[in-house]
């Protein structure tokens, strides 16, 4: 969603001078220098900062990911890991124009495009068994995951057969279909059925919800509460004797309706500091996040990456139970170690078959 970029300015102004609230637009490239060279931000910059005057920077080959490779200074300073450079490197140096001094500056680029996916539904997935279009089929949620589909990130469910006692029909577990569309199709609304991750609207909720006792899990979905993604699940009666699950009209929407600005236990974030690209870190991942708190999508440690990749990571593996098992609840969590961005993914929480048993 975030990666860095060198820029010109104007030559009159400083490096954050580009950056705050007022954000802009990079300035056209002065007579075909470096930046004329790279792939432009069409989007909006922030955090502008002067690093030093003259540099060498090679550009990377995976342009679909990255930017460049690394940037190493004239004062020694380098951004990202040196390695030997698949192109020649480039020298980026400051010049004169007129009477001013001109240097570049490093800066975050927003930018919305076909390179950035920073879609996610807000559709509901609902079990077939309260699905009217299924009537009396019986299903449950039984797992969950993370998947995208045409760019945009959907929550998934698995379902099966409900029997009694509680157990699940093994042999009946399907992962439900996503009905594909487009942020771009006719008839879908920003807002409504999906969000698009911006500079302001970059957080997601982490939370673990749970059902009434006796009602088990039949559906989720993300919702915007204020600018955060914010998780719900979708809870129905239960009976356990019979195996038969309530309707779609005796279930109930649940969430956690907290916020940053609540008077009382405000929900607080969890900060990444310095984060290094998940699949680079080198310490196992722990569960690092808990209930009423939230995390934001940003970019990579500028020394260690020169931020070049959008982190968190989303966690695509699949949650699910062996054998399957009726389900309560769900939730979102963050997992990750010490200067690592870590992942965003799902949990579900299982069914407490303890209130039936006899004293």
């Amino acid at each position: 969603m975030t990666i860095s970029i060198l820029i010109q300015g104007n030559c009159r102004e400083d490096c954050p001078y580009y950056s705050g609230q007022a954000f802009v637009r990079a300035h056209r490239c002065y007579q075909g220098l470096f930046c004329a060279q790279q792939p432009g931000c069409n989007g909006r910059l922030f955090d502008c900062r002067f690093v030093d005057a003259d540099s060498n920077v090679c550009l990377s080959t995976n342009t679909t990911e990255r930017k460049y490779d690394w940037i190493e200074y004239k004062n020694g300073k380098t951004l990202g890991k040196k390695k030997p450079c698949s192109r020649n490197p480039t020298a980026v140096n400051s010049w004169w124009r007129f009477l001013y001094h001109c240097s570049y500056c490093f800066c975050i680029c927003d930018e919305q495009g076909p390179k950035s996916d920073r879609y996610f539904s807000l559709h509901s997935a609902i079990a077939r068994g309260v699905d009217k279009d299924h009537p009396n089929s019986n299903r449950v949620v039984t797992g969950l995951r993370f998947v995208k589909v045409n760019r945009i990130i959907h929550l998934q469910i698995q379902d099966g057969v409900a029997l009694p006692g509680g157990a699940i029909n093994v042999s009946t577990l399907e992962w439900v279909p996503i009905q594909p569309f487009k942020p771009s199709d006719p008839g879908i609304i920003r807002g409504v059925d999906f969000h698009m991750m911006t500079w302001e609207e970059r957080s997601i909720d982490l939370d673990t919800l749970s059902g009434p006792e006796g009602n088990v899990l039949t559906g989720v979905r993300l919702r915007l509460l204020g600018p955060h993604l914010n998780l719900e699940i979708l809870s129905t009666p239960f009976n356990i004797t019979s195996g038969q699950l309530g309707s779609l009209n005796s279930s109930e929407w649940i969430g956690n309706d907290n916020t940053p600005a609540a008077v009382q236990k405000p929900r607080t974030e969890v900060v990444l500091i310095k984060p290094e690209v998940p699949t680079k870190c080198h310490r196992k991942s722990t569960i690092d996040s808990n209930k009423d708190q939230f995390i934001k999508f940003t970019h990579s440690d500028i020394d260690s990456d020169a931020a070049q990749t959008t982190v968190p990571y989303i966690d695509s593996q699949s949650v699910e139970l062996n054998p399957p098992t009726l389900l309560i609840g769900a939730g979102v969590y963050h997992k990750g170690s010490i200067n690592c961005g870590g992942f965003v993914a799902p949990k579900v929480v299982t069914y407490d078959f303890s209130q039936h048993l006899s004293p």
